[in-house]
């Protein structure tokens, strides 16, 4: 079993599509620690959590939305990446 502590992100996982959607503009860099990692995206997921609670319960639903779905889709990416780091360790 693969344990957080061999573990590392591979440098794989690309997101934020842009242009016609076929193009991806960041990668997830290698080498990162999994705990560091996993640290990030929990934050990241964190801030996609208050923005749409923000969202939901006030006025400025646009202004909130299209942070949520970046930051979310952020955190994805390095939960990808971390993943596909343990299965190559383990």
């Amino acid at each position: 079993m693969t344990t957080l502590h061999n573990c590392k992100t591979l440098g794989i996982t690309s997101f934020a599509r842009c242009g016609d959607g076929s193009h991806t503009l960041f990668l997830v860099n290698s080498n990162v620690p999994a705990d560091a990692a996993l640290e990030y995206a929990a934050m990241l997921q964190a801030s996609v959590n208050q923005a749409l609670l923000e969202a939901v319960e006030g006025d400025s639903v646009a202004a909130l939305l299209w942070p949520a779905l970046y930051l979310g889709e952020m955190a994805k990416a390095v939960i990808e990446d971390l993943a596909e780091g343990a299965k190559a360790t383990g």
